[in-house]
């Protein structure tokens, strides 16, 4: 059976205290486990619950968690500005959508939103106010993907 990717024995061992974490974390593959952190838009969280733990971090794998985690925390503001200004024009139309997953998610669940990626916005809503919802989005620069 091939060995399970450093991400995975990581967060397989979360939430918990470092010394029960201590054992995963010995001769960890802290490359790879940066580089899937970072490919999976988990930088923030990995870096954050490493850190809570008190786990000691090499230094190249501290910038690089950090560094992808800025990114990913601008990324993230970018998608919650374009949440907040949606919702807006949708109030303004009476339009009350359901937000799923992305940043509703990461301020319910995480221990801060921008530990977790978000690249869009998922909203649902009434079939029926699709024609009044319309419009507003298109004003915010939002294109029709399909019909």
């Amino acid at each position: 059976m091939a060995e399970q990717p450093a991400i995975i024995q990581l967060l397989r061992s979360l939430p918990g205290e470092l010394a029960a974490v201590a054992p995963t974390l010995e001769g960890i593959n802290w490359s790879e486990l940066t580089r899937d952190a970072g490919r999976h838009g988990m930088s923030g969280l990995v870096r954050h619950a490493l850190e809570m733990m008190g786990a000691p971090i090499p230094e190249k794998a501290q910038e690089t968690l950090q560094r992808d985690s800025r990114a990913i925390a601008a990324d993230t503001l970018r998608v919650k500005m374009l949440l907040l200004r949606v919702l807006d024009a949708l109030a303004r139309q009476r339009v009350t959508p359901i937000l799923l997953k992305g940043y509703g998610l990461s301020a319910r669940y995480y221990p801060a939103p921008l530990l977790r990626a978000a690249s869009d916005v998922d909203l649902l809503a009434n079939p029926d106010d699709y024609a009044k919802a319309e419009k507003p989005l298109i004003d915010l620069g939002l294109e029709r993907l399909r019909e």
